[in-house]
């Protein structure tokens, strides 16, 4: 799109002050975080900062309170690698425009417990064996934005058109900026 510059770096210790940003994406999963990343991580988006939560980046950090209530969920389980159909929800043009409706995704459909009093707004669902489960949400956190979606397993799913397209949204909606 041309309106991000974008820097990527598996530096865990950069999330202890990641004030030199305007958002931060995590594709993570597992590990380990220090007491300073996780606090650092929490007051950046509480200060306004913006993030974009992807996958597994609710999973295998259970033991980190405030990190969890940050993403909002954890990760419990997931059902096989597999196509299956997600759709998107109704009304939500004010945070994430025009996403497709509906298309199908060869991903894992996670299953996931909520780790916050705080609302999260849920925007998209996957449907596998005929249940729902909610996949992406958007949350506030203090002054800040927070995205996340439980999609992203591998390059079938980022190579994506409509993937992309709302990791795009995501990160403009966590940065508040217009969608063009």
């Amino acid at each position: 799109s041309g309106q991000f510059e974008v820097e990527v770096s598996h530096d865990r210790s950069r999330l202890a002050d990641p004030a030199a940003f305007d958002a931060v994406a995590l594709y993570i999963g597992g590990g380990k975080i220090t007491p300073e990343q996780e606090r650092g991580l929490a007051a950046f988006v509480n200060a306004g900062g913006g993030l974009l939560a992807i996958h597994g980046a609710n999973a295998g950090l259970g033991q980190y309170d405030a990190y969890m209530d940050l993403i909002g969920t954890e990760f419990i389980e997931h059902d096989p690698l597999a196509p299956f159909e997600v759709t998107t929800e109704d009304g939500l043009d004010d945070i994430l425009p025009r996403l497709n409706k509906q298309f199908c995704v060869v991903d894992e459909c996670y299953k996931m417990k909520v780790r916050t009093d705080a609302p999260l707004r849920y925007f998209q669902y996957g449907t596998w064996r005929l249940e729902r489960y909610p996949l992406g949400y958007v949350r506030d956190y203090g002054e800040g934005k927070v995205f996340y979606t439980a999609l992203g397993h591998d390059e079938r799913t980022f190579g994506h058109q409509d993937f992309q397209d709302q990791l795009l949204k995501g990160l403009r909606y966590v940065t508040d900026l217009k969608d063009n």
